[in-house]
């Protein structure tokens, strides 16, 4: 069950990337190339473009927050996904409500003044991107590490591999291969009897 749930969790991050390298990197630059495409129409599909993907974002960063927490997973990655929430409702809350009024000016056929947004914007998918590639990557690690098996006394030691303590998983698989040197060992196998096994 913990290993498909970060299935899920690892899925959903990279679904959430590519939405974002597809219609930030790719639809929204392009639409200016096609022919007859006029300045207020590009804006015009790309605020409906970017309201839609928002609304995605919020439901998939909701829905891996959600699993994040329910699989206590690591502080850094729960730090990572936070992050990239707190990106998103930055855009939601500020930078797409903003970039609506400056929409709006040049529909209704009044230049905008010059500003800051969409070079902010944009430096925000960039930060948000490399969140999600960092995310998905803890994730898929977790979920790809090897669970841990209760192994009977005679069998020889788990080798031991340096890395951080994580997860439940990672916690078992420490005792189980501390109790196994023990019992494998000459001089404090007779005396590991008594210990919980």
């Amino acid at each position: 069950m913990r290993s498909t749930g970060f299935l899920l969790l690892t899925a959903s991050l990279f679904i959430w990337t590519g939405l974002v390298l597809g219609i930030s990197c790719l639809e929204a630059p392009l639409k200016f190339t096609a022919p007859h495409i006029t300045l207020a129409l590009g804006v015009g599909i790309g605020r409906v473009v970017f309201h839609a993907l928002n609304n995605v974002e919020i439901g998939l960063g909701a829905g891996a927050l959600v699993l994040a927490l329910y699989l206590r997973v690591s502080r850094r990655l729960l730090g990572t996904l936070l992050a990239t929430v707190a990106v998103l409702l930055l855009q939601t809350f500020w930078l797409l409500p903003a970039l609506d009024v400056r929409a709006e000016t040049l529909l209704s056929g009044h230049p905008a003044p010059p500003n800051v947004l969409h070079p902010v914007y944009i430096s925000a998918e960039v930060l948000k991107l490399l969140l999600l590639l960092t995310a998905g990557t803890l994730a898929f690690r977790t979920a790809a590490r090897p669970t841990s098996v209760a192994y009977p006394s005679s069998s020889p030691p788990l080798p031991m591999t340096k890395s951080d303590i994580e997860t439940e998983d990672d916690i078992h698989r420490l005792v189980n291969t501390f109790y196994q040197k023990v019992r494998a060992d000459a001089v404090l196998a007779p005396s590991s009897t008594t210990w919980p096994k």
